[in-house]
């Protein structure tokens, strides 16, 4: 990376560059180009942004990426190449910001939530969505405002009664198009559907009285667990949000069912069974036992049982919903930091995985080399003759029988000390 950003530069004038920068600057490039092949693209492919090097905290906190959405939201028109870049540059922005300044993750969560929001705005508007006839509800880690840097998009698509049917699936397509032209590095964003009713065999789009009546009549128990997070993103928010209060009752209930919690637990004992079975229980952050999973759905089941008796518990993010848990008691103290640090703590290997090449990665790296950058990109280092990479894992290790404990505890009903 060092060499093609030397390569950039006409002949002398790197030398130049690199006298007039700030040592604090060419740290943060060398950590940069060392840890993200992905960050490294956008740095080095645009000129315009290389004086952030020059270290001024201004021009990379978050602050910074709320006020260019601001101003952008405030012009006029727009095109997906301006919208591509505005992409690139503020997830650099983004991921410069959690890893160089103490920024708490959920206000980078929500940063890089707010730049997903904006896009998928615009995106509908280009795609020729003008009037307020639709709706498009985020779901999962966008609907929650807690998306990564890899996550996709799931979304859910809310249309109007009255909207021609013909007319609304070629708009959709065209949106939907639009933001995965371009290949790995250069789409928009992944977009997920399956979390709609029915799944891949589901209409593209439905009426908020079909979706209403699905979720009635038809909906799968974990169903409900998902649509904690549900929220609009884009087009018609009081559509949406219509929708959603019309929805609460059946998603927050005073009483469930005995048959329908126990369902949302075998589907995650599947999901257990299928990690297993790929040698994955320790190396996947995300889905392996103690993993990001095992924490969310922790206190998604206690949102489940209390949302009804607490309605502030129906907080889509996982650090709000954490928060309020503690505040009525439904954690204690010791639980709720455990939770939440461990919950941080996995989300952040989360990002470096992912951003290391823009793709989604779950699993601790095998090789030694890539174990120990990742290691040391997460602040560990070599102590009393001991790798880096072996503190980690150690680390690791113990955050993760911390939080399967809770896990058990809270999710399937199991006493088992934290």
């Amino acid at each position: 990376h060092l060499e093609w950003f030397f390569e950039k530069f006409p002949a002398g004038q790197f030398w130049e560059w690199l006298a007039d920068s700030p040592a604090e600057g060419l740290e943060w490039m060398i950590k940069l180009f060392g840890s993200s092949r992905y960050l490294s693209d956008i740095l080095i492919s645009d000129e315009e942004i290389w004086g952030w090097l020059g270290g001024r905290r201004e021009e990379l906190g978050l602050d910074r990426t709320r006020a260019v959405l601001g101003h952008a939201a405030a012009g006029e028109g727009g095109n997906l190449e301006a919208l591509r870049a505005l992409r690139r540059r503020e997830t650099l922005r983004i991921a410069m910001a959690e890893r160089l300044f103490p920024e708490h993750l959920a206000e980078v969560f929500e940063s890089f939530s707010a730049l997903a929001d904006f896009i998928l705005g615009k995106v509908l508007l280009l795609s020729g969505f003008q009037s307020g006839g639709i709706c498009v509800l985020g779901l999962g880690k966008l609907g929650g405002r807690e998306l990564n840097f890899g996550s996709d998009v799931d979304l859910l698509f809310l249309v109007e009664q009255s909207v021609d049917s013909e007319e609304t699936v070629k708009l959709l397509q065209r949106f939907l198009s639009a933001l995965k032209e371009g290949g790995r590095d250069q789409a928009l964003y992944r977009v997920d559907l399956r979390l709609r009713p029915h799944g891949d065999h589901g209409s593209l789009f439905m009426t908020p009285r079909d979706c209403l009546h699905y979720y009635e009549a038809e909906a799968d128990a974990w169903e409900y667990q998902m649509l904690i997070k549900a929220r609009p993103v884009a087009g018609s928010e009081g559509l949406g949000q219509k929708f959603l209060d019309a929805l609460n009752p059946f998603i927050f209930r005073k009483e469930w069912p005995g048959d329908i919690l126990e369902r949302i637990r075998q589907v995650k004992r599947r999901y257990e069974a299928m990690v297993e079975e790929k040698g994955e229980t320790r190396s996947n952050i995300k889905l392996g036992l103690g993993g990001i999973r095992d924490a969310e759905f922790s206190v998604q089941m206690l949102q489940l049982i209390f949302g009804h008796r607490y309605p502030a518990l129906q907080a889509p993010g996982m650090f709000g919903a954490l928060e309020i848990a503690r505040q009525e008691k439904l954690l204690k103290d010791r639980e709720y930091g455990i939770l939440k640090e461990n919950y941080a703590f996995l989300r952040r290997i989360e990002n470096r995985l992912q951003l290391f090449d823009n793709q989604q990665a779950f699993n601790i790296p095998k090789d030694p080399a890539r174990l120990k950058a990742l290691a040391r990109d997460m602040g560990f280092r070599d102590k009393a003759g001991r790798p880096a990479s072996e503190n980690f894992r150690e680390h690791l290790n113990v955050l993760q029988d911390q939080t399967r404990g809770l896990f058990e505890k809270f999710f399937y009903g199991r006493s088992r000390p934290a």
